[in-house]
């Protein structure tokens, strides 16, 4: 779902206002009436946390949606379609957060 807002915020649709994005085994909407959503490259701040055993979200999926990004944070973690409790993860993710959150004060 993050994915498939962030496309509608960089198209433009009213109403949809944020800095950043974070996706936990997130992926690329294929449906047809979406396309339009991932047409150009994303620029939003985002973070993607890939779990190398996801049996929901396949990890490449996860990747392919990163990579829709021109400057993906992607953080791994062993586990599957959780949320990871990792302190490195953990870390990163909140260095990332407070960083975007700077960022969109300063402007």
């Amino acid at each position: 779902m993050t994915g498939l807002l962030v496309g509608m915020r960089e198209n433009g649709e009213p109403g949809i206002d944020f800095d950043f994005a974070v996706m936990v085994g997130g992926f690329k909407n294929d449906a047809p009436a979406h396309a339009e959503y991932y047409r150009r490259r994303f620029t939003l701040p985002s973070v993607h946390i890939i779990g190398r055993s996801d049996g929901v979200i396949p990890p490449y999926e996860s990747q392919q949606l990163a990579d829709q990004f021109d400057a993906p944070v992607v953080l791994h973690h062993p586990g599957g379609h959780v949320i990871p409790a990792d302190s490195a993860v953990v870390a990163a993710l909140a260095y990332f957060v407070d960083s975007a959150r700077r960022s969109a004060s300063s402007r």
